[in-house]
């Protein structure tokens, strides 16, 4: 017995909720905030190489337990073309964005 049913000429929509965000706090000893700001990047940037999924310019650091008092640990000033600067927060000169070849502008000092 044959079926007079026709199949669908496009499969169903399914609705996708984008995925929940999460951050992880990490708690680490340095000798001075210096030294933790370089550890701080050393460890973003480590993630970032095993993980590229993850958005390593988004780290923060605060001292002790002020986790009310976060401070960026890269620049993320805004470029042109949605671009933005991939360089440790508090930088002198030209922003730059990330890899070999990204795009330099604006005179930050």
């Amino acid at each position: 017995m044959k079926s007079t049913q026709t199949p669908p000429l496009a499969a169903p929509v399914v609705e996708r909720r984008p995925p929940h965000r999460y951050t992880l706090h990490l708690e680490f000893a340095a000798a001075n905030a210096m030294a933790a700001r370089e550890l701080a990047v050393n460890l973003a940037e480590g993630l970032g190489l095993l993980r590229p999924e993850i958005e390593t310019y988004s780290a923060l650091l605060s001292a002790g337990e002020r986790w009310c008092e976060p401070q960026p640990v890269f620049c993320l000033s805004a470029g042109p073309g949605g671009v933005f600067c991939a360089d440790l927060a508090g930088h002198p000169g030209w922003h730059a964005e990330a890899g070999i070849n990204g795009l330099r502008w604006g005179q930050d000092r």
